[in-house]
């Protein structure tokens, strides 16, 4: 990539700045306050879209400089222009640009990030910048040959679809490792370690089998005797009730069958009175007339009267003695009849209902008591039938219930002895269990760590970023041959050093000089040929100077097309060789060179 043109208007310090870019390094100095950190501030801006120095949107007015309502940064370059419009944070790309920006870009606009890193994200990054990619092929190799078990490998490839991933496939199998350590521990009330975890066996009690099988035989014949006594008792209880019950229907029964002789002798006097009352109804009923007069008596008496009364005076005299024959039993038919041909009496008419009444309240009598004496005769047959047989007693049915209560105390003790030595047997075979248990979850353990430990720094990623390391550590032994610097390295467990010293103990200007040759190796790795360096004033005179002469020759290469220097002088340097130019900064603005040279 090369800057061809930049152009800032009202962005913090830097007021007016459009500036074709025309060597490969461009060189911004300046008093302080001149606006050359608010140039590459808005550099990073019109890139990366984000703002500096302020980040809630309300206060984005802020960024614009003080009297202008807005401002903007424009780079233009050879593969397209990167914008920012403020204060509406209008962020651009265009003229391919847009496609994407190069993931290395941010390192190599601001020099000190890399080092800000965590060692984790450095070391990603450096997968990324060297393109050290692995086929999972291979990945499943190294792990194997690290010994790693097969089937814990297939579940953790799916986290190295990438370099980029063996952070997470090492926090997986780390993660799977301490929940296999928890696992142990549940089983074992212990705290995992390798050591213990190879040889922990968990306390196996003795026990007698045979007292096992003895009690367990004495439970079962307890629990029968037992049995045996709950049903007796149950019989004795039943038998009791069926007792109490018969008492009852015996008493019953016997009040019933009591009353039979007393029935008898009134059905037998009802029953004569009912034929009484029958005669006297049928004679009432023949003297009313309403009965109707059939039978040889009826029928002999109207052929008497129809005889006696078909004889004239003469004749009745002439037969005197037969007529006496005939009316005799007729009289009597008659006053007990009244003559055939009558139509009824009526005083035995009037006497007919009151006497069909107490006819039909007799029957009704008599029927009531005849089934009465029916019940009681049967009562009485009932009564002679039953039998009885061993009374129960109250002492009877509690000296039961104390059996059982006794025999279930038997089988309660019998079944506590059982449980005693069955709880020692439980613990002798889960102890066997405990242990087999344990010992997969040791292995669970071991099996996660050696993976977690082969995808770790010091592992397998080791190996690769060894590869990976090899040319930005070789970039970097240029720069510092170059430059007479202190030798640069980024090692292993991603550290940065200086001839051994390690980042953090170096003095500013010398953490400035790393970050430096760092981005610059970045630059030149990644093919994007751009850096740019702030705070160059931080190097005294001598170092400058190799600074200029270290970019000059990368320039002539050709891995450096586009360099942004500021530095805070009192004056532009003087002699500067044709890939570097010189931009001179007032009060925000480029100050005229022509007029600055003449005064």
């Amino acid at each position: 990539m090369k800057f061809n043109h930049l152009k800032i208007s009202n962005i913090f310090g830097a007021r007016h700045i459009d500036l074709a870019l025309d060597t490969p390094i461009t060189l911004f100095a300046g008093r302080n306050g001149a606006s050359k950190s608010s140039i590459q501030e808005s550099v990073r801006m019109a890139f990366d879209g984000v703002t500096t120095r302020v980040k809630l949107k309300k206060d984005y007015p802020m960024i614009v400089s003080e009297g202008a309502k807005t401002g903007g940064v424009r780079v233009t370059t050879d593969e397209g222009f990167a914008s920012l419009a403020l204060p509406k944070s209008l962020h651009a790309l265009g003229d391919g640009l847009e496609k994407g920006l190069p993931d290395a870009l941010p390192y190599v606009l601001n020099a000190q990030q890399f080092a800000s890193m965590k060692e984790d994200d450095r070391r990603t990054f450096l997968f990324g910048l060297t393109n050290s990619q692995v086929t999972e092929e291979a990945l499943r190799r190294m792990l194997k040959d690290a010994e790693c078990d097969d089937a814990r490998v297939a579940q953790t490839l799916p986290m190295l679809k990438s370099i980029i991933g063996f952070p997470a496939a090492e926090k997986f199998a780390a993660g799977k490792a301490t929940e296999a350590k928890g696992a142990w521990q549940n089983i074992t009330g212990e705290k995992h370690g390798s050591v213990k975890g190879e040889s922990w066996e968990a306390e196996k009690p003795e026990f007698d089998a045979d007292a096992l099988d003895y009690w367990q035989e004495e439970v079962n014949h307890r629990r029968e005797d037992l049995n045996a006594a709950t049903q007796a008792l149950g019989a004795l209880k039943a038998q009791r009730t069926q007792q109490v019950n018969e008492a009852s229907r015996r008493e019953v029964l016997q009040n019933r069958a009591d009353r039979v002789l007393e029935l008898a002798a009134i059905v037998e006097k009802e029953t004569a009175a009912l034929l009484d009352l029958e005669a006297m109804v049928s004679d009432l009923e023949a003297l009313a007339g309403d009965a109707p007069k059939v039978g040889l008596e009826h029928d002999f008496a109207r052929a008497v009267e129809f005889a006696l009364d078909c004889l004239g005076d003469d004749e009745r005299a002439s037969i005197k003695s037969s007529v006496a024959k005939l009316s005799a039993p007729f009289t009597v038919y008659v006053a007990k009849f009244g003559l055939p041909s009558n139509s009824g009496d009526d005083a035995a008419r009037e006497k007919l209902p009151e006497a069909r009444a107490k006819l039909t309240a007799k029957k009704n009598a008599v029927r009531t008591n005849a089934s009465a004496l029916k019940e009681c005769e049967t009562a009485k047959a009932q009564l002679a039938e039953l039998t009885s047989g061993e009374a129960v007693s109250e002492d009877m049915i509690a000296e039961g219930e104390g059996i059982v209560t006794k025999v279930q105390g038997y089988v309660d003790e019998a079944v506590a002895e059982f449980n005693k030595v069955k709880a020692v047997a439980d613990q002798a075979s889960s102890a066997d269990e405990r242990t087999s248990k344990a010992k997969v979850a040791h292995i669970d353990v071991a099996e996660w760590t050696k993976i977690a430990k082969a995808l770790g720094p010091d592992g397998i990623p080791a190996q690769i970023l060894a590869k990976a390391l090899k040319p930005i550590n070789t970039e970097l032994r240029k720069s510092s041959l170059v430059t007479g610097w202190r030798q640069a390295s980024i090692n292993a467990d991603m550290s940065i050093t200086a001839e051994g010293r390690i980042y953090d103990l170096l003095c500013e200007s010398e953490k400035w000089r790393v970050d430096a040759m760092i981005a610059e190796a970045i630059s030149s790795i990644s093919g994007i040929g751009v850096l740019m360096l702030d705070r160059v004033d931080v190097l005294e005179i001598p170092a400058r100077v190799e600074l200029l002469l270290w970019l000059d020759g990368r320039a002539k290469e050709g891995s450096l097309t586009s360099a942004l220097l500021f530095a805070t002088l009192k004056d532009l340097p003087k002699g500067l060789p044709p890939t570097i130019h010189g931009v001179w900064l007032e009060n925000g603005e480029v100050a005229n060179q022509t007029e600055r040279l003449a005064a």
